[in-house]
């Protein structure tokens, strides 16, 4: 059985220590009660990072919409310089959200040692 990586009061950042005080615990703090209080925060972070790549993939999908060519003749707008633009805007947005569902993945896994138990 794997030790959980080390955690202190030290290594929790802003939001994790607002969340700690919503938890009002009245007992003392244990290893496994720091890493649940990062895992809440980087489960909620994860949830937004993937609505906000769901966004930008629908903002992508809509500058693939066939674009009537009578509406660009009188404008500057390039449509496949639009395109390009959400496309990268849209894998950015993964990659965001992937490392930070990573970070709640590893979180999970030392809440998990730090019990005693795996999913292993």
């Amino acid at each position: 059985m794997a030790a959980p990586p080390p955690i202190a009061l030290d290594d929790l950042d802003r939001e994790e220590l607002l969340q700690l005080v919503r938890a009002k615990l009245s007992y003392g703090l244990r290893p496994a009660d720091l890493w649940r209080v990062r895992w809440d925060v980087l489960a909620r972070k994860a949830l937004d990072a993937r609505q906000r790549e769901l966004e930008a993939f629908t903002a992508y999908v809509a500058a693939c919409a066939p674009v009537e060519i009578s509406s660009l003749s009188s404008t500057f707008v390039d449509p496949y310089a639009i395109r390009e633009a959400r496309r990268v805007e849209q894998e950015r947005a993964d990659r965001v959200a992937k490392r930070i569902e990573s970070a709640r993945d590893r979180a999970w896994a030392a809440l998990e040692a730090s019990y005693g138990r795996t999913a292993a």
